[in-house]
């Protein structure tokens, strides 16, 4: 005898599903105005008076995650803001004039440092859940880069050092070497890096000694400075003529002019008789970054 299959109506099921999810990727430290996180979902009828919107702040390597919740929003209250993001968000803010979803969004005001890391919409009510998430990364630049050159006269010598301050994420620094008129740079591999952070910035010196004898007449150095997971780099460069001793001159922020002791002689006499022995420029870049595939985001 067949027993027919009993069907459970209490199963829980429901159209409730996060449709959009709008994180800004990368953005700067201190950014004037809001920047909005945005988590659009769709429900039925059912559903609209026990909805649910919780945001959730994740920090640290993928194998050790740590985990906070930083909003949540019972659609028949008041939003909250909690842990890193209390007393930092626009609690005024409406993302949607539907009553059951205009709580939704974080609207962070002068995004900092700290707040980088992975955040996790979940929003749920009686009958389903949904969930996705997304990294987004807060960068500081760069305060100060120099790239300069200080001759060890008595050993024939040059130290040439590359530094920056004051960044975040970790950076990570290339020096790279141009001899007299040949066109293509040579990284300079064996160069030391040195790393520190003090207040959650980082500081970053490349450096390297090398023989007079073995560099051109007029040698090109670069140094490269980039930001992982952020469209944020900064370029110096530097043009070396071994055999002389005075001091370098470098003049910041500058992607286009180049300025030597001898330049400046016509407005300081004191420099009327000094030899340039080096010519430095900065440019600083900004990639444009395609927006990330929304479709790769996780669901749970």
């Amino acid at each position: 005898m067949c027993v027919p299959l009993l069907r459970n109506e209490n199963a829980r099921f429901s159209s409730l599903e996060i449709k959009d999810l709008r994180i800004p990727a990368v953005i700067q430290s201190g950014t004037l105005g809001p920047v909005i996180l945005d988590c659009d979902y769709v429900y039925e009828e059912k559903e609209k008076t026990s909805i649910v919107v919780k945001w959730y702040h994740e920090t640290g390597p993928n194998d050790n995650r740590t985990t906070q919740q930083v909003y949540q929003w019972i659609t028949t209250l008041k939003p909250q803001a909690l842990g890193v993001l209390k007393g930092r968000l626009d609690m005024f803010y409406e993302a949607s004039s539907d009553p059951h979803k205009k709580h939704r969004a974080l609207s962070i005001l002068q995004p900092t440092i700290n707040l980088t890391g992975v955040y996790k919409c979940h929003v749920s009510s009686n009958y389903n859940d949904a969930v996705k998430w997304q990294k987004m990364v807060i960068y500081s630049p760069a305060q100060d880069m120099k790239l300069i050159n200080t001759k060890l006269t008595e050993l024939n010598k040059v130290n040439v050092s590359c530094s920056a301050e004051g960044i975040y994420p970790e950076p990570y620094a290339e020096m790279m070497i141009t001899k007299g008129r040949k066109t293509t740079r040579t990284v300079v591999n064996d160069a030391t890096q040195v790393i520190t952070s003090i207040g959650g910035l980082y500081n970053i010196t490349v450096f390297k000694i090398f023989d007079d004898a073995s560099l051109a007449a007029e040698t090109q150095f670069e140094c490269n400075l980039t930001v992982p997971e952020t469209n944020y780099s900064l370029r110096k460069s530097l043009t070396y003529y071994p055999g002389h001793d005075s001091e370098p001159y470098s003049e910041a922020n500058s992607a286009n002019r180049r300025l030597t002791n001898r330049d400046r002689s016509s407005t300081d006499p004191s420099l009327a008789d000094s030899r340039s022995t080096s010519v430095s420029t900065t440019t600083v870049i900004h990639r444009r970054r395609k927006r990330p595939n929304l479709d790769t985001s996780k669901n749970d």
